[in-house]
């Protein structure tokens, strides 16, 4: 305390002798003259500094005053100022930005005269109106040549320089104008964009105008207006304001790649953009606490800088990236986005050579920016509206094609009507003696006449016929649960028939279990399930084929053979899981169980585990592919004890959509769901699957294909 008495003595015996000796103590000549500075300029005065640490226990000052300024530390530093005008003159002194200062100067009467200033100063510690920051007000009197004092703490980016009142008040003028038409144009282009998000419902414009909003706060920050206007005497709270602007990029980005579209243009590079939301809450959380710690600033801008820099190496490469895809959305997004890049290295470049309008070049580039965006976003409606007047279009003409399909069908089916007529009138003509016969021909005529007006109603009456056919090829479950207690058959095919069928038989102590899921569903499935079946029962039956993997391999022979795909080229086929269950040759019971799958595969669980196991199915089709020797089905063997539960399904259930985003169920959530319920009375399982594919599929998800789970459990 002593010491810096003694310090504070000393500098007011220096001020006071500078005073008295008008400017000539010392031989001092390196002095700031008040009256020949310019209204229309700042004179930088970092040459005229004299600077030592109040720390230091060296009483002189120093002229040298670059390098970095330790934080935590304060400096006292003295300038030489003369006024040579016959009034007293007023000017400011600008150190940048430092956290807090005091001036100290000296009347001829040794008057100490204080000013608070900084950018934690409350506005009621200051003397200026606007935001301190790093300025304060000198006033000097008439005829005086002394020195000034001032104590900085905490000093960051030290820019001193001096200039008249005038030219700060032009200043404050010019800043204030200048916000009011950028705040203006942007905040127009907010509201737009937010009545076109509320009438699209496209939340492209909801980032937009968020990306929008937080850089339009950045620059309401860094010109003070915050704390001016909100936070007068708690300057330290817009510091969280400043916070929130930080997300700025974030929202950019996401803009970017909605407007873009990069998950279509760059599918791959888009995997890395949606990481970018993760990544800047990560920085906005580290900025929050080094803000809520009190962290200098210096510490908290270098964090910030270094992840812009990050998010600059991002936009870039996905800049770089876009123009390659030439797509004309993309050109506007690069366009838009270099006028910002240019305006912020205008920015940048004007801190060195403009630096009290630096700010403005920035603002003016993101105006230019969103101009330029607004532009791309009303091509982007445009290009939607007639991506969609071209579907009406493609619709329509869907239609019309249709409709003359339909009456070249008619004719046909006229011009056979006809000929059948004409044919029936000769055959009656022959038959004219024998009335009974022309009476049966005349119904026949009636009733294909009333088939052809019907053609609809016949179609679907045969679909439902074909559904009794099927319905009765099928194995009877009663059959099934004769020799499997507790067993349960989930089918429910999508459009009457179905393509997904299943196999029940029993030979020479061996039971048969096929599950399958053949192309397609509805009537051409059905007719695969018919071939499927009549296969099966000949393999097994007619051939003695009992081998899992080898009923396998001659059914793809088969398929081929029959559907004659080696000259056709058709691909249909099916996807099978045979399951072959040996019986104990002394008792009613199991004791092994042989499967082969093609395309799918078996699930099971061992009493008293929760863990289910798979065996795999093979990828090889049945039908549909050219056959290879080395491509042959592989036979897996498990023995059964009781309590062992298995299923063979199709791929049905896995792939209906649903739940509240509209997706697949997906074969894990499948795994998942009978790893619940395994344990449970077979009947209880069937109602479990039935319940939870309803709740899933809801009323808006329609079903999309056959579905087929069988469950066995050995007693």
């Amino acid at each position: 305390m002593k010491l810096i008495i003694f310090r504070w003595n000393f500098y007011v015996l220096l001020c006071a002798f500078g005073y008295f000796s008008n400017g000539t103590i010392w031989g001092q000549s390196n002095v700031i003259e008040i009256s020949q500075l310019s209204d229309n300029h700042i004179l930088p005065i970092e040459n005229y500094l004299e600077i030592k640490s109040q720390n230091s226990d060296n009483q002189f000052f120093s002229k040298k005053t670059e390098g970095q300024f330790i934080q935590d530390t304060t400096y006292i530093l003295r300038i030489w100022v003369k006024n040579s005008n016959p009034y007293p003159a007023s000017f400011f002194i600008d150190f940048g930005r430092i956290e807090k200062g005091k001036a100290f100067l000296f009347t001829k009467e040794g008057k100490k005269v204080e000013r608070l200033f900084g950018e934690l100063r409350p506005r009621s510690q200051t003397q200026e109106p606007e935001y301190s920051k790093g300025k304060v007000r000198i006033e000097l009197p008439a005829y005086s040549n002394q020195a000034v004092f001032f104590e900085l703490t905490n000093v960051y980016q030290f820019k001193p320089s001096v200039y008249t009142i005038a030219f700060h008040d032009q200043y404050i003028k010019n800043r204030n104008w200048v916000q009011a038409f950028f705040q203006g144009a942007i905040w127009v282009l907010i509201f737009y964009n937010l009545i076109i998000f509320i009438g699209a419902k496209d939340i492209t414009y909801l980032y937009y105008a968020l990306y929008m909003i937080t850089a339009s706060g950045y620059y309401f920050f860094s010109e003070g207006l915050i704390q001016e206007l909100f936070f007068p005497e708690n300057p330290y709270a817009g510091i969280y304001f400043w916070l929130i602007t930080t997300t700025s990029p974030m929202f950019f980005v996401l803009f970017m790649r909605r407007f873009t579209d990069t998950p279509q243009l760059l599918p791959n590079w888009d995997k890395i953009l949606r990481w970018h939301p993760a990544y800047r809450m990560f920085i906005f959380i580290i900025l929050t606490v080094l803000v809520t710690q009190y962290v200098t600033p210096a510490t908290r801008s270098r964090v910030a800088i270094m992840a812009i820099l990050l998010d600059a190496i991002l936009i870039s490469i996905t800049l770089v990236l876009l123009i390659r895809t030439r797509n004309k959305l993309a050109y506007f997004f690069v366009g838009a986005t270099g006028i910002l890049v240019f305006g912020i290295v205008l920015n940048q470049v004007s801190l060195f050579v403009f630096p009290k309008i630096a700010n403005y070049f920035g603002q003016f580039g993101i105006i230019a920016e969103v101009i330029l965006f607004s532009v791309g976003l009303s091509h982007r409606i445009k290009i939607i509206e007639k991506e969609k007047q071209e579907a009406q279009k493609s619709l329509i003409e869907q239609l019309e094609k249709n409709k003359e399909l339909q009456a070249k069908a008619n004719t046909e089916l006229e011009i056979r009507v006809k000929n059948r007529t004409i044919k029936l009138q000769e055959a009656n003509e022959e038959l004219n003696q024998i009335n009974e016969e022309l009476i049966i021909t005349i119904e026949t005529v009636n009733e294909q006449n009333t088939v052809i007006r019907k053609k609809n109603d016949d179609i679907t009456a045969g679909i439902n016929y074909a559904q009794r056919i099927q319905q009765a090829v099928l194995p009877d479950l009663k059959k099934i649960q004769a020799v499997f207690p507790e067993s349960f058959i989930f089918f429910k095919p999508r459009d009457i028939v179905s393509g997904d069928f299943y196999y029940f038989s029993e030979k020479n102590k061996k039971v048969f279990l096929i599950g399958a899921d053949s192309t397609g569903h509805g009537v051409p499935g059905a007719f695969m399930s018919m071939i499927g079946h009549s296969f099966f029962n000949q393999i097994i039956h007619i051939q003695h084929i009992t081998s899992p993997n080898l009923i396998l391999e001659y059914m793809r022979t088969a398929v081929r053979v029959a559907l004659k795909q080696d000259q056709t080229g058709s691909r249909d086929g099916m996807e099978v899981s045979v399951c072959v269950l040996h019986r104990n040759s002394t008792e009613n019971s199991f004791e092994k169980l042989e499967f082969a799958g093609a395309g799918q595969p078996l699930y099971y669980f061992r009493e008293f585990s929760d863990e289910v196991q798979i065996f795999h199915g093979d990828r090889i089709a049945i039908g549909g592919t050219i056959l290879k020797k080395e491509n042959s089905f592989k036979k897996h063997t498990v023995k059964l004890q009781k309590g062992f539960t298995f299923y063979i399904f199709s791929d049905g259930y896995a792939d209906q959509f649903g739940g509240k985003k509209g997706r697949k169920f997906m074969k894990k959530r499948f795994r998942e769901l009978l790893t619940k319920i395994h344990t449970q009375p077979l009947a209880k399982q069937y109602q479990t699957l039935g319940s939870e594919l309803d709740q899933w599929q809801g009323k808006t998800h329609d079903q999309v294909d056959d579905i087929l789970v069988i469950g066995i459990r050995i007693e």
